[in-house]
């Protein structure tokens, strides 16, 4: 899946989050949270545990998937 490294990725992240994947913050269950802000500016990078993403307020996620990620 090709996600833009900056912006709003909404279409890609909902598709994610429809799919199983999980999202993770301080080694705890954001998912619900995370549902709710889909639409914020992100910015994305590319983690050993899945894709990390960061929010406007410099809050960190993980999110966890099995789809392949390529950062364009």
């Amino acid at each position: 899946m090709k996600i833009k490294k900056y912006g709003k990725n909404t279409r890609q992240l909902k598709k994610l989050l429809e799919n199983g994947a999980r999202i993770f913050k301080d080694n705890s269950d954001w998912t619900q949270v995370f549902k709710a802000v889909v639409g914020y500016d992100f910015t994305f990078r590319l983690h050993s545990k899945g894709l990390e993403i960061v929010d406007c307020l410099g809050d960190t996620f993980i999110l966890e998937s099995e789809e392949k990620f390529e950062i364009v």
